[in-house]
């Protein structure tokens, strides 16, 4: 999926309220898509669009992440809560 497409997506469901996602343990808030940096629609990959996100409420987030020693399937399953697009 796109940067584009995750943002078209994202943007369908937009309330103007950030949201609060659990992930192994951890709270992270992902702001409302519309709030999302303009930097996601010119990301090249997956990690940096979740990065940016992460970053866009506060910047530790990202690092919180990080020192989370998270796995390429890991990192899926925080991208699909992230989107949207999975359950919490």
């Amino acid at each position: 999926m796109s940067a584009a497409e995750i943002v078209a997506a994202a943007e369908s469901e937009a309330t103007e309220e950030p949201r609060v996602i659990e992930h192994k343990g951890v709270e992270y808030v992902i702001p409302d898509p519309l709030d999302f940096p303009l930097e996601v629609v010119y990301a090249e990959n997956e990690v940096e669009i979740v990065r940016l996100v992460l970053e866009a409420h506060d910047e530790r987030q990202w690092k919180t992440y990080l020192s989370t020693k998270p796995t390429i399937r890991d990192f899926q399953e925080l991208s699909e809560k992230v989107n949207g697009t999975a359950g919490n």
